[in-house]
């Protein structure tokens, strides 16, 4: 595979992400940065495909649509990602979320299983609550079917994630007795 060129690949994203997406380009970039802790441990490992499924996840392209796969081969390809490798993202976006086999897919499952919880979760939760002018009681529940859903996969993503979650429910508690 030619040398990635990872300028193209953001840049492309972060304007998918401007039109198509509830998830901001900083949650992106702080998913990617947690993806070398989160592959400690897993066997077989290519940061380059970790990176590049990260950087996809949040757009959820239909991976069954071949016209749409079709519209994103010519920028990868311009950005030194092979047609295998491309052809290997469209099937990790299909599994990450809930059937991940790889472990790449394991490590991007928790990278943003973890952007779901904690202070990022929080934030997260308002944001999409107040663009869809959701009041307070609906927010909480939200965060509360989130924090029910939560599952890491990986041995770091279970020792974030504890943290995370105590952050989120102390934060729901103090919410609810102030």
């Amino acid at each position: 595979m030619p040398e990635t060129d990872w300028s193209i690949i953001e840049e492309i994203v972060r304007s998918a992400l401007i039109e198509h997406s509830e998830i901001d380009w900083g949650m992106t970039q702080r998913a990617c940065r947690l993806l070398p802790f989160l592959v400690e441990g897993l066997e077989d490992v290519s940061l380059v495909h970790a990176r590049l499924l990260c950087l996809f996840a949040p757009l959820q392209i239909p991976a069954d649509n071949p016209s749409i796969r079709g519209n994103w081969i010519k920028p990868l390809r311009s950005a030194g990602i092979d047609l295998p490798t491309q052809a290997w993202l469209w099937i990790a976006l299909q599994r990450y979320r809930h059937a991940p086999d790889t472990s790449e897919e394991l490590a991007v499952h928790d990278a943003w299983a973890l952007e779901a919880v904690g202070a990022p979760g929080i934030a997260k939760a308002f944001i999409r609550g107040g663009r869809m002018s959701r009041d307070l009681h609906e927010i909480v529940q939200d965060m509360r079917d989130t924090l029910s859903n939560s599952v890491f996969l990986t041995p770091a993503g279970r020792r974030l994630g504890v943290r995370r979650i105590v952050v989120t429910r102390r934060f729901l508690k103090d919410l609810e007795e102030g």
